[in-house]
């Protein structure tokens, strides 16, 4: 993840050790807030909202582990493993997803740059076997693992590491955390792996709850993706059964739908949510002010307060409101779908608010 984040190319040791991460580590030693954490200084800003800082925290206090700042190894490792996915969501890229390759490789021809950096860096990185050789020497150290992809239950290669994890036996002592877009249900073999680990919590990534919406946000398949979750949740294990929804231009409106059905599906303690902050154009806080007040004027659903009051932790701009429209007309048009048939809400503030855009 800090290769992404801060474009570090060295190893996962040179990272943890870096100037960057050491200063970030000494400002919450000394107690002050460093500009690298700003996403969840803004929203602890913003109505008492939970960050995932405050998320991860809580967790940590949940699974009995100490909360300190003073460690000298890594304790924690959120590792993107590889981008091998199923889906081709529209806030995502080709960075987390191979779904997107030939809509990058069509951007890259129109002359996008960074579409032309992303499809050199990792149109073929199904594993990245040399962040492993990095990382499992840490293993012994390590009590909470994330692995998110790509998605995860689809990569070819996360069974075999999963079952190293479990043969030379890290895996009692951590903590996992596996990000699922829940088009794979569960089997006999996958939950009999899982048991392996200290605890398991299995995070659904939902950000729409229609089979139109689902089609459009997400690409998949909405009557299957509900069913997988069903089926994971009749599981008899130790784990838990989570749904982190993230929330952005293409979905702030349908909130209220979205936490009410995630809500009665996954119980509100089990849900939580992410505020899309890059792409740009993707950032809610860039809709119209109008837009902005209507939506929460709007919200009848209790679930939705806190999070609507995102909207207003930054101001908007109205540039990438722009590119927004443009990029959606865009990807109409590559998917021959539209936003008029599949989401009319959001057509609806389109039109209302991007006359002269497109």
């Amino acid at each position: 993840m800090y290769e992404y984040e801060h474009a570090h190319q060295g190893t996962v040791a040179s990272a943890w050790n870096s100037k960057k991460f050491t200063e970030v580590r000494n400002a919450f030693r000394e107690g002050w807030k460093h500009s690298a954490c700003n996403t969840c200084w803004h929203q602890e800003s913003v109505d008492g909202a939970k960050s995932q800082r405050l998320s991860y925290t809580a967790k940590q206090h949940d699974l009995g582990n100490a909360i300190t700042y003073d460690a000298d190894t890594l304790r924690t490792i959120s590792w993107s493993f590889g981008n091998t996915c199923n889906f081709a969501c529209r806030t995502c890229s080709l960075t987390y997803s191979t779904g997107w390759l030939n809509e990058t490789k069509r951007m890259a021809e129109q002359g996008d740059q960074q579409a032309q950096k992303r499809l050199t860096e990792h149109s073929k990185k199904q594993f990245d076997d040399v962040q492993w050789e990095q990382i499992e020497p840490m293993l012994n150290d390590v009590v909470y693992l994330d692995m998110i992809g790509g998605e995860t239950l689809i990569n070819p290669k996360l069974p075999g590491i999963l079952d190293l994890m479990i043969e030379r036996g890290y895996a009692k002592n951590i903590n996992l955390m596996l990000t699922t877009n829940g088009s794979t249900g569960p089997t006999d073999t996958w939950v009999k792996r899982l048991r392996e680990f200290k605890s398991l919590r299995l995070n659904f990534s939902i950000d729409a709850v229609t089979e139109d919406t689902f089609k459009y946000v997400r690409t998949g398949d909405w009557q299957q993706v509900s069913q997988n979750i069903d089926h994971w949740k009749t599981q008899e294990w130790v784990g838990e059964i989570r749904c982190n929804p993230s929330f952005s231009m293409l979905n702030i409106w349908d909130c209220d739908r979205i936490l009410a059905w995630l809500d009665k599906k996954f119980g509100f303690l089990n849900v939580g949510y992410n505020w899309i902050e890059f792409p740009k154009h993707y950032n809610a806080v860039n809709l119209p002010e109008q837009a902005k007040q209507d939506i929460q004027e709007q919200s009848t659903y209790w679930h939705s307060k806190k999070i609507l009051s995102q909207l207003w932790s930054s101001k908007s701009y109205d540039t990438y409101w722009k590119e927004f429209v443009q990029r959606t007309a865009w990807l109409d048009q590559s998917r021959d779908e539209s936003v008029e048939k599949l989401m009319p809400g959001l057509a609806t503030i389109i039109h209302k608010y991007s006359k002269g855009t497109q």
